[in-house]
């Protein structure tokens, strides 16, 4: 699904501009001229990104800002201000009031293209982020091990049940190398949901018989964003 930008400028040079750098990489533009109409924009449509001309008729940018993030709906909504280059107080003023980056006019190609890029990516990630947040929780009351890795497999959060089953003294830097030091089956993650069976080497606490599920996350393109780890005690197994 295309991701959609609402592009906030009095200029209609800027918005022609802007229009022409950020559609051809598939993003989906909408545009408004004011403050005002901003926000009616936001209201009435789903925004994703928002591009914001800091001097602004009938309502500035800085209101604006000032508006979203008072605003539990559009708090987090990702904000990149529009500044002029040599304009350091208002790029200062619009970071103070929760923009999230800036760029300058006349605007580079491969800046704005990355720091679009960046501010969306960071936006799934916090999705996925609160998502798995309230997963973790709701499983804290269970007897199941729950770990949340990153995409590289980097742990993010381990439970205490976690540590017990796998005999985890400390958090691994790497928990694929932690299973490939610590246990005799090999485990490969794959791009959908995958189980194994996981048997400690050398007797080591908890050890017997283990699953292990391996879930991975993906965003809205289907590039997975992190995994999560269940793990489960085989009572009858030695």
């Amino acid at each position: 699904m295309k991701k959609t930008i609402l592009v906030v400028d009095d200029d209609e040079i800027n918005l022609k501009l802007l229009d022409a750098l950020l559609s051809p990489e598939g993003y989906s533009l909408a545009f408004a001229v004011n403050g005002k109409q901003a926000l009616e924009r936001l209201e009435s449509a789903e925004v994703d990104l928002l591009l914001l001309d800091l001097m602004l008729p009938e309502l500035s940018g800085f209101e604006v800002l000032r508006r979203l993030r008072d605003n539990e709906r559009f708090n987090t909504l990702p904000v990149i201000i529009i500044t002029a280059l040599k304009d350091s107080g208002n790029k200062q003023q619009g970071l103070a009031l929760g923009a999230d980056d800036y760029i300058t006019k006349p605007f580079d190609t491969n800046e704005l293209l990355y720091k679009v890029n960046a501010q969306l990516r960071m936006t799934s990630f916090r999705k996925q982020s609160k998502q798995i947040s309230a997963l973790i929780t709701s499983l804290a009351g269970l007897n199941e091990g729950v770990i949340l890795t990153d995409s590289d497999f980097v742990p993010t959060n381990v439970n205490l049940k976690a540590r017990e089953l796998l005999g985890m003294k400390d958090v691994p830097a790497d928990l694929m190398k932690y299973f490939q030091e610590n246990f005799e089956t090999t485990i490969v993650a794959e791009s959908k949901r995958a189980g194994f069976l996981l048997q400690h080497k050398n007797g080591k606490p908890g050890a017997g018989l283990l699953s292990l599920i391996i879930e991975p996350v993906k965003d809205k393109e289907c590039c997975i964003e992190c995994y999560i780890f269940i793990v489960n005690k085989q009572s009858g197994w030695k």
